[in-house]
């Protein structure tokens, strides 16, 4: 060992760092020696490991996967076939007026819809009945009696919710509209009753025709 008292601080370090190695390293000789005085131990501890994990595989085994049951998609409901269908021929349809699209007054923009509004302003062109700012309803657009109300199939379109409500229509005259809230069962009474008195029904869905 050198004399720390004549020698620089960098080999003061230097000598440091060898006397920590040297323990380490004395340290670690002695725990090998240790292990190899027990080798009983050691090989102990695989042994229990092997043992922990044998009934785990055993119960594993034991329980079989259990598969996902799929869900029975729902079967489709049958769809009643519609009959009549057909336009009607209505001589006085000829008579029917082109009517313009009356849109509200400044429709361009985009946060109005085009839906009309009447124009309620003191300052309106559109009010006004100013050329190019927009047609406006009239009586003037108005269609003749004979054919007023009539649904474009030609016949008079009546709303119906059940079957009951069949018996007053009219074959010849009359159109069955079956409401939007008219399930597929109820639909189906009604397209078959239908059917039996020769009515018209004028909103088909899909699959039905």
């Amino acid at each position: 060992m050198k004399d720390f008292g004549d020698v620089s601080p960098t080999e003061k370090q230097r000598e440091a760092k060898i006397q920590k190695e040297k323990k380490l390293e004395e340290e670690s000789h002695e725990r090998k020696v240790k292990k190899e005085q027990r080798p009983e131990e050691a090989v102990e501890k695989p042994s229990t490991e092997a043992a922990a994990e044998k009934p785990k595989e055993e119960a594993a085994a034991e329980k079989p996967k259990e598969k996902k049951k799929a869900k029975p998609k729902p079967k489709p409901k049958a769809v009643e076939k519609i009959q009549y269908h057909e336009k009607k021929e209505v001589p006085e349809m000829r008579l029917e007026k082109a009517k313009p699209k009356f849109r509200r007054q400044e429709h361009y923009k985009k946060r109005l819809d085009p839906v009309w509004r009447k124009a309620i302003g003191i300052d309106s062109k559109q009010h006004e009945g100013k050329r190019g700012k927009g047609k406006i309803p009239g009586i003037g657009y108005k269609n003749p009696n004979a054919i007023q109300g009539l649904h474009p199939m030609g016949f008079r379109p009546v709303l119906v919710h059940n079957v009951k409500e069949l018996a007053s229509l009219k074959p010849q005259e009359d159109g069955a509209i079956i409401a939007a809230a008219v399930g597929r069962r109820k639909r189906n009474e009604i397209i078959k009753e239908a059917n039996k008195l020769a009515i018209t029904i004028l909103n088909p869905r899909r699959g039905e025709l």
